[in-house]
C-alpha cells in the first residue's frame, strides 16, 4: 500500500504549483474567508474518508488541489481551482462534486481507477463585490 507522502516527483510539481498559485486576496479582494467543505462517497462502499474542511484566509495562497484520502490511491486527487466560484453579493456559496481519476490497488493486486467521489461546498463570508 502507499503511504500518503507523495513520490518525490509529485511533491516537487505540488510544491511548484502551489507557489504559482496566487493569494486569496488578488484573486477574490473582498473576501475575508473562504470555507471549503468535503465530503467522500466510494461507490464500492469499502473506504469511508471522513468529511473536513478547509479554511483560505486572504493572505493565503489559493492553491485548491487536494489529494485523494485513499492511501492506496496513487496519481488522484481533486482540482477544485476551475470550479471555485467566482463570488457576488448575490452567490456567496458554490457545491458540486467530482470523481478521484487516480489509480487504486486492489485486494487481489490488481489496479484499476479510483472513482471514490468527492461532494464539495465553497462558502465566500463577507464577499462584497458587486
Amino acid at each position: 500500500m502507499r503511504s500518503h507522502v507523495l513520490e518525490a516527483r509529485e511533491r516537487e510539481q505540488r510544491q511548484r504549483s502551489y507557489l504559482a498559485a496566487p493569494l486569496v486576496s488578488n484573486l477574490f479582494p473582498s473576501v475575508t474567508e473562504l470555507a471549503v467543505r468535503f465530503r467522500f462517497n466510494d461507490p464500492e462502499g469499502k473506504e469511508k474518508p471522513q468529511p473536513y474542511a478547509q479554511i483560505f484566509k486572504p493572505d493565503m495562497r489559493a492553491f485548491f488541489e487536494f489529494q485523494c484520502p485513499l492511501r492506496e490511491c496513487s496519481g488522484g486527487g481533486f482540482d477544485l481551482s476551475r470550479v471555485v466560484p467566482r463570488f457576488s453579493r448575490k452567490s456567496p456559496n458554490a457545491g458540486g462534486a467530482l470523481v478521484c481519476e487516480g489509480q487504486r490497488k486492489r485486494p487481489h493486486g490488481d489496479t484499476s481507477r479510483c472513482g471514490l467521489q468527492l461532494e464539495y461546498e465553497v462558502t465566500a463570508a463577507d464577499a462584497r463585490v458587486a
